[in-house]
């Protein structure tokens, strides 16, 4: 009996067990499947943690190739939608690339006074050190403004709860003093009806002691009322008090608020003489032109061919030739002043021919959004791209019976102003970054310093001009990166012209006020000898972005944008050098002055040479 026992035993335990393998094996796929997909999953979170880690070093980009920038076939990039935002893998010239974040801004002039009085010595404006003690001295009477309202709003609001447990109060007793007469009332009515009911021939004792009772009766309710009037008018009393209380507190509030508020005008005014910080690649230097450092040059071994031409004619005397010496136009600059030009026929055709193809091509190669900016714009536009005060003098402004937005108004200095300031107080999607747009406009300069020497010939310094100005519009982490596909974008317009150009990195010195770096491309000037500024590239880092209120919102959180500005081209700097440039080559003075249009431009100008 036992051993069949054990037999029944020994075989039910194989059949669970064979039951339980065949079990798992009948899921052994699903097992491997979810094993897989846990494994892929953990992989993916260890590369999203990698990709932190590196930061600054990963670029979202469009799909255009950085080392192929004549590539148009492979972008896309259009405004809103469309653009496909893609990882840019990390290149060799961009490991070292690290991005500062934040431009100037009040927080860290608090926390950073030594710091910025050293940014101001290297950028040569020790004068306004002193703004800064000022500025220190504005903000501690603020602060303590600030406490001061504080502690009037607290025991403003103490009040208030004191008036509100008073008037809870004075509700209870009135409540109290209802029912104490309803109670009396009740009583008194009960003692009528015994009355009614009692025998007429009852002692008249008896109903001496019941109007005795009711007397008492009536005086204690008399009493109460009394006490309950007097502590009334008591609580009353507290609260007229309380509330002339708050009424004081709030006109001392008021009278905060105003020196407050005239407090902050000063800070803004005088934070506006700060420039912005320096990245740590420019170079903090003496006034000297010679501290810039040149960073690329390109076809500078042509600048030899350019030299064997002899009888170069300098562009200045080109222009005054008005149209190969027609005799309709005659003694124009002493008509239109110095600082003028005027372009006739030929010569105003290629300047047009140069702007539409430098607009074609920013537009079709490198997805710039064209727009066409106004050139009259309110004083609160060129102070939010920091235009001023601190080129005031430089800039034109307009009578000051014409105003814009009740502002004074002023000519633009650069399409930037206009260009930014359509994005005042604006919140971006993430999704729409970067912003590229470029635009052309004639720009407006007095130049105070105006010379008259060689340096300002022609069509180098002039107080109207043509530009064609660029603009992105980008997060923090990845300013850097656009930063310079912009530049690469401007020198690729002088490789598409064959001009010999270099690009330097400028000193502190010289750096832009708003910009916390700058490099300037400059082409080379056959006639004098000397390369020449024909664009100059910044990045603002937020320090126009804060001034504009301008935001991009990521992950629920609202962040300043940073601006990268830089021109696209100067169009009459490149005009002059391509009218010396392109010059046919001539064995005397007396032959007839010849121009080769570029390869790019004949197609606008429908002719291969023209006559000079």
């Amino acid at each position: 009996m036992y051993k069949k026992n054990k037999f029944l035993l020994i075989i039910i335990v194989l059949w669970f067990y064979f039951f339980m393998l065949s079990k798992s094996i009948k899921h052994v796929n699903t097992f491997f499947i979810n094993h897989r997909i846990q494994l892929r999953d953990r992989l993916n979170y260890l590369r999203t943690i990698k990709r932190k880690k590196i930061g600054s070093n990963i670029f979202i980009s469009v799909s255009i190739s950085s080392n192929n920038t004549n590539s148009s076939d492979n972008t896309n990039d259009n405004y809103y939608g469309e653009k496909q935002l893609n990882h840019k893998p990390i290149n060799k010239s961009d490991k070292n690339v690290k991005c500062c974040e934040y431009g100037m801004h009040v927080k860290l002039l608090k926390n950073n006074e030594k710091k910025i009085a050293e940014i101001l010595i290297s950028r040569g404006m020790e004068e306004n050190i002193n703004d800064l003690n000022i500025l220190q001295e504005l903000t501690n009477k603020k602060n303590k403004f600030e406490i001061i309202k504080n502690n009037l709003r607290n025991k403003k609001k103490q009040l208030s709860e004191k008036i509100r447990s008073l008037l809870f109060s004075q509700k209870n007793l009135s409540e109290n003093v209802e029912s104490v007469e309803k109670d009396s009332l009740t009583v008194l009515e009960s003692n009528n009806k015994k009355k009614k009911k009692k025998d007429k021939d009852k002692d008249k004792d008896k109903d001496k002691d019941d109007d005795k009772n009711n007397d008492k009766d009536k005086d204690k309710e008399e009493l109460a009322k009394t006490n309950s009037e007097t502590t009334s008018i008591y609580i009353q009393h507290q609260i007229d008090k309380t509330k002339n209380e708050i009424n004081d507190i709030n006109n001392n509030i008021n009278t905060v608020e105003i020196n407050i508020m005239q407090l902050k005008s000063k800070i803004k005014k005088y934070f506006e003489k700060i420039p912005n910080v320096l990245l740590p690649e420019v170079a903090k230097m003496n006034d000297s032109k010679k501290d810039n450092k040149i960073v690329k040059t390109y076809k500078i071994e042509n600048i030899k061919m350019v030299k064997e031409n002899k009888f170069i004619e300098p562009h200045e005397n080109i222009l005054k030739r008005y149209d190969n010496n027609n005799k309709i136009f005659t003694n124009i600059s002493n008509k239109i002043g110095f600082g003028y030009n005027i372009l006739v026929n030929n010569l105003a055709k290629l300047e047009r021919s140069l702007i539409e193809f430098m607009i074609t091509t920013h537009v079709n190669m490198f997805k710039y959004i064209n727009v066409k900016a106004p050139v009259i714009v309110p004083e609160s536009a060129l102070k939010n791209t920091a235009q001023l005060p601190k080129f005031k003098q430089d800039i034109f402004k307009i009578h000051d019976t014409y105003k814009l937005i009740n502002e004074p108004a002023y000519l633009i200095p650069t399409s930037e102003v206009s260009l930014l300031n359509l994005f005042r107080n604006t919140l971006l999607n993430y999704e729409h970054l970067p912003i590229k747009l470029v635009s052309h406009s004639p720009c407006f300069r007095i130049e105070k310093n105006y010379t008259y020497g060689q340096k300002s010939k022609g069509l180098l310094r002039e107080h109207i001009f043509e530009k064609v100005e660029l603009i992105n519009i980008t997060d923090k982490i990845n300013s850097l990166y656009y930063y310079k596909q912009l530049i690469k974008h401007s020198e690729y317009i002088l490789k598409k012209l064959k001009i010999p150009y270099r690009r330097v990195l400028l000193n502190s010195i010289e750096t832009p006020f708003s910009a916390a770096i700058c490099y300037d491309i400059e082409a080379w000037l056959p006639s004098q000898n000397r390369f020449i500024e024909v664009s100059s590239c910044s990045n603002c880092l937020d320090f126009q972005a804060r001034k504009l209120n301008l935001k991009y919102k990521k992950n629920n959180k609202k962040i300043y944008c940073h601006t990268i500005n830089g021109s696209g081209l100067a169009v009459g700097r490149v005009l002059a050098i391509i009218l010396e440039q392109y010059q046919m080559k001539r064995e005397s003075k007396n032959d007839q002055l010849k121009l080769i249009i570029p390869k790019v431009l004949t197609k606008y100008m429908k002719n291969e040479v023209i006559t000079l």
